[in-house]
């Protein structure tokens, strides 16, 4: 360019000596004919042109497009596939899958079954009979467990150690708790866990105090589910015969709840605790025991395995007063408890066994032999429709599922009172009430006048009764009868007949009918002999 001389060829003279006058573009217009073009055939075709290009664009990237999505697709799950099937050509080692499982847990392991991989529904490995035992004590057997899942994480597929769980799983295993080593069982929880959740599923627990068996939880499922420092457990299965649901929650440095149902019996109880900040080794807490209309709530302190009531408040429709006490649980579970009842409300209590159908009528009684305490049980107030016994104070002990009176004293008021000592025995299939009682009246007159009999004489009377009294069948047999002598035997079995025919003809609902125990005593105090 640098040789092309722009002042020699100057354009602007150039267009000076052109006379665009001369030339009329109009005119040239004039010349042309538009007519032999038809521009809305020619737009028509551009558009005609322009769809069916389209058409054949979207037809051929739409066939490709279709093309690459399926082989996309199946190329992976192609790869996933081989991603998942690898670890079947693995050989598992028992000795690293026991350390594997059970280090979490400073327990041992031994796998005495088969293990290995599957990938349905997800990656998981399948152990069968695994026994575990105690660390410091290996003779002790902690749980048979015929199989284990362990849900495997997949970006861990392919690590032989420092594997994370998604889900450790026990199907029918079958677990032994201790309660004198219940302590120790803390400590297996303590580390962090590969796995968050620990899953149960037709499995059992069973309870021993020592080398004694007590009780069973079975058919259990449920999790067990851990956080750092957060732990949660749900279980349900079945409890004598019941359905129990038990909900736990811990949280480090915070309160602990605890929720225990049985679904027949309708009984609840709820407990929060938290550890005392000056006594570290005592517990304080609230707890609620609910059974029906019956309900319970108390502040509680335990310490040494002693459970000390405190503040406790019992409110029912038939009741109200105060528990105090004290509740052990080594060397073998045992409770001395103190029940002191404002008021006690007899016509309500009375309608509320009545309203019992045949069978809860015949085992009220019936209490499990892991049961074993004392209660000291009193009442200041005792109402009924036609009042005959003000108040009374007892001393009952439970022993290997036998009800013992000790001592049941009744306060007639003006009229007397009354002792009775005694057993409930609850056999294979009946449980009867020994007896013998004491009847001290202070005014026989005023007594017999209130139940229709007149013309007796003011004085003392004093009367022992001795006997046997059939809670399954309802029938009574007086062993002996005496007031100043001992009645005779036809007399016995003639009161005997009397209190079977018109107090226990209809079982409960008859003995608690006053009517029928008036018509009782005339039938009896107006014969002759």
């Amino acid at each position: 360019m640098k040789y092309f001389n722009y002042k020699t060829y100057n354009l602007n003279k150039l267009f000076r000596k052109i006379n665009f006058r001369r030339y009329d573009f109009l005119k040239l217009t004039r010349y042309i004919n538009f007519k032999q073009f038809n521009l809305k055939k020619i737009y028509k075709y551009l558009i005609d042109l322009q769809y069916e290009f389209l058409k054949i664009f979207k037809q051929k990237i739409h066939k490709y497009y279709k093309a690459s999505v399926i082989y996309l697709i199946g190329t992976t799950l192609a790869l996933i596939l081989i991603y998942l099937i690898i670890p079947f050509f693995y050989s598992y080692d028992k000795a690293s899958m026991e350390s594997l499982i059970c280090e979490d847990f400073e327990i041992k392991c031994n796998v005495k079954g088969k293990i290995y991989y599957n990938f349905i529904p997800t990656p998981r490995l399948i152990i069968k009979n695994v026994e575990v035992k105690n660390l410091s004590e290996e003779k002790t057997i902690l749980a048979k467990i015929e199989k284990i899942e362990v849900t495997l994480s997949l970006k861990d597929l392919y690590k032989k150690t420092k594997k994370k769980f998604n889900k450790i799983q026990l199907d029918k295993a079958k677990l032994f708790i201790n309660y004198e080593k219940v302590d120790q069982y803390k400590n297996l929880f303590s580390k962090k866990k590969k796995s968050n959740v620990i899953s149960f599923k037709k499995s059992d627990i069973d309870f021993f105090d020592g080398s004694n068996y007590i009780a069973s939880i079975n058919k259990i499922k449920g999790k067990y589910k851990y956080k750092k420092n957060y732990d949660k457990l749900n279980i349900k299965g079945i409890f004598l015969g019941d359905d129990i649901n038990i909900d736990f929650e811990s949280e480090l440095n915070a309160e602990k709840n605890l929720a225990i149902k049985l679904k027949k019996l309708n009984f609840l109880t709820k407990i929060n605790f938290i550890k005392n900040q000056k006594e570290k080794d005592t517990i304080e807490g609230k707890i609620l025991i609910k059974k029906d209309k019956n309900k319970i709530t108390s502040i509680f302190s335990l310490k040494d395995n002693e459970i000390i009531i405190k503040q406790a408040n019992l409110r029912n429709t038939f009741s109200d007063g105060k528990i105090s006490g004290k509740i052990k649980f080594k060397p073998f579970f045992d409770f001395d408890l103190n029940i002191d009842l404002k008021s006690l409300n007899f016509y309500i209590l009375s309608k509320y066994i009545n309203d019992l159908d045949d069978e809860n009528k015949k085992t009220l009684f019936l209490i499990n032999k892991k049961i074993n305490g004392k209660i000291n049980f009193n009442t200041d107030k005792m109402f009924s429709k036609k009042t005959l016994i003000n108040s009374f104070e007892s001393q009952i002990q439970f022993i290997n599922g036998n009800i013992l009176i000790n001592k049941l004293l009744l306060s007639m008021g003006k009229l007397g009172a009354a002792d009775l000592n005694g057993v409930i025995k609850n056999e294979k299939n009946f449980t009867n009430l020994r007896f013998s009682s004491n009847v001290f009246i202070d005014n026989s007159k005023r007594f017999f006048n209130k139940f229709g009999v007149y013309n007796k004489e003011k004085k003392p009377l004093v009367m022992f009764i001795s006997g046997n009294l059939d809670l399954t069948n309802f029938k009574i047999r007086f062993f002996e009868l005496s007031s100043e002598i001992k009645f005779a035997n036809e007399d016995i079995t003639y009161i005997e007949n009397e209190f079977n025919d018109t107090l226990l003809v209809d079982g409960y609902k008859s003995l608690f009918d006053f009517s029928n125990f008036k018509k009782f005593i005339r039938l009896v105090s107006t014969q002759e002999k």
